[in-house]
């Protein structure tokens, strides 16, 4: 006995009239578009009503239109997954939005980066987490601010197991071993998020997610005893003349921000710091290597911890 499929196939073929294979192809790959999100969707509208339905999960390579298009009728955002590289696609995005007149979520994203000797999947590589968490938030960011975007989620919590399909390769996530943050790339998602927050200041979680984070653990420093003292950090960071130069502009920047502090109060005050020590953060970043800022944010973490002092 032929399967209801198979069935529906051969009728649509005896009534097909034409030579082109690919438009009869095409054609019968909506009809079965229309009947999977027919149930699926009624389905799904009918036991879960309250909630946004997404349907099928499309990359930039992947969409048909024809599937495309049926499945409009029952769903209520479109859900893509764009490209694991740099920039933001907005003229893809668009040509989406404009095809469908729905909103889209970004769906399963993220930035890899180099991590050890593992063979990670994905489109070239970033040097390191700092550099993929900073070109996340720049896409994100831009998602914020393109009107039909409502939301976005990184691809993978942890990484998968080796060889999980036969590609080959591991999909990286967000967290390290036992959940682990990765510094650089949490760090890139805290400000992200508070960032997110700030602007979108209605959401329920938003007063919790403005407030400033506890610090990550940062790499330990190579050698052998942490500095007790600012002389003996700064000693042990063994800046060369550019980047003392640097470092000093940076100092003077710092001081200036101080004395404007003063004039501040509540949340205008909070605000204010916020704002300034998250750039202060990323520019010393681009000035230390990665062993100077493990020694220099070691030092600070531990000063806030044992006096809480005022901002470095």
């Amino acid at each position: 006995v032929a399967a209801p499929g198979r069935k529906a196939y051969e009728k649509f073929l005896a009534d097909w009239q034409g030579d082109d294979a690919k438009a009869r192809d095409l054609a019968f790959l909506r009809l079965i578009a229309r009947e999977y999100f027919r149930v699926m969707g009624g389905e799904t509208r009918k036991h879960d009503p309250d909630h946004l339905i997404f349907g099928d999960r499309f990359a930039f390579n992947t969409i048909v239109p024809e599937v495309l298009e049926e499945m409009l009728p029952w769903v209520d955002a479109i859900a893509i997954q764009p490209n694991f590289q740099p920039g933001f696609p907005k003229a893809k995005y668009e040509q989406i939005h404009k095809l469908t007149g729905k909103p889209i979520l970004i769906c399963d994203f993220a930035i890899r980066f180099q991590d050890g000797d593992k063979k990670i999947r994905g489109w070239k590589l970033q040097e390191n987490d700092r550099i993929a968490g900073e070109h996340y938030s720049k896409h994100i960011r831009a998602a914020l601010e393109t009107p039909y975007i409502i939301g976005a989620f990184w691809c993978n919590p942890i990484d998968s197991t080796p060889n999980f399909n036969r590609t080959g390769g591991l999909k990286q996530g967000m967290f390290g071993e036992g959940l682990k943050p990765r510094p650089g790339l949490s760090e890139a998602v805290i400000e992200l998020n508070r960032h997110i927050a700030q602007v979108t200041p209605d959401r329920v979680d938003a007063s919790k997610v403005t407030k400033a984070p506890k610090a990550l653990p940062a790499p330990p420093p190579a050698r052998n005893s942490a500095p007790g003292a600012v002389a003996e950090m700064f000693a042990s960071l063994k800046l060369t003349t550019e980047q003392q130069t640097k470092f000093e502009e940076q100092e003077k920047d710092h001081k200036a921000a101080r004395a404007r502090f003063h004039d501040l109060k509540g949340e205008a005050l909070r605000s204010a710091q916020d704002s300034f020590y998250g750039e202060r953060k990323k520019r010393l970043r681009k000035i230390f290597t990665e062993e100077q800022w493990a020694i220099w944010s070691n030092f600070w973490n531990r000063s806030r911890k044992q006096s809480k002092p005022a901002k470095n």
